[in-house]
């Protein structure tokens, strides 16, 4: 039992080490596989976040395909692991969908990111990261996964501060708008004019 505990004492801490080093040490072991998801929510989180970092940011978008994918195929695995502990985390999922759209898997990306909406409906920064997998890719998304971005961009658009990652969604001028712009008409008066608002402040040079 003492072994046991220490070799779980390591791989929790090591997340939390691996955590303050520079980015390229930091996502090395989500490069290699060499790594194992923690026993708290909080390391897990941690692991997922350095995921999506490595898969999203302008730093993973600009990875060579083979290496992008190579990190794609590790974080689903972890995504897999974290989810057999806690099936509910609507990160988790939504890692999962990342990477099988990296990976070309696109019915099972759909499907984890309208799992991920499904289960975790009110929180606005996994819903702003839903809406940036799914928004380039709507047109061939099914049925189930658009209502679930629809659903993501009403949550956003309900306050002025949550409408302000649509304004910058919308501002990105990277093909996203005409969906975001057909999906706002659905919005009830007051959600379009948080949306209004917020795209005005964030055009605003002054």
């Amino acid at each position: 039992m003492i072994v046991i505990g220490a070799v779980v004492l390591w791989q929790e801490t090591s997340i939390f080490l691996t955590s303050g080093q520079s980015r390229s040490e930091r996502l090395a072991p989500l490069l290699t596989g060499d790594v194992q998801t923690g026993l708290s929510g909080y390391a897990n989180r941690i692991l997922l976040q350095d995921c999506d970092e490595a898969m999203n940011s302008t730093f993973g978008r600009l990875l060579p395909q083979d290496t992008r994918r190579a990190y794609a195929g590790n974080c689903d695995r972890l995504a897999d692991e974290v989810l057999d502990q806690r099936p509910a985390d609507g990160l988790a999922l939504l890692i999962k969908a990342s990477a099988n759209f990296i990976l070309g898997n696109d019915s099972e990306a759909a499907a984890a990111l309208t799992l991920s909406q499904k289960l975790s409906p009110g929180e606005g920064w996994l819903a702003d990261g839903r809406l940036k997998q799914g928004l380039p890719r709507y047109a061939d998304l099914p049925d189930e996964a658009k209502a679930a971005l629809t659903q993501d961009v009403a949550l956003l658009a309900s306050s002025r501060r949550s409408a302000a990652w649509l304004a910058r969604l919308y501002l990105r001028r990277d093909g996203r708008q005409e969906v975001l712009a057909t999906l706002f008409e659905a919005l009830p008066d007051a959600s379009k004019r948080n949306v209004l608002a917020e795209i005005r402040a964030a055009s605003d040079p002054n």
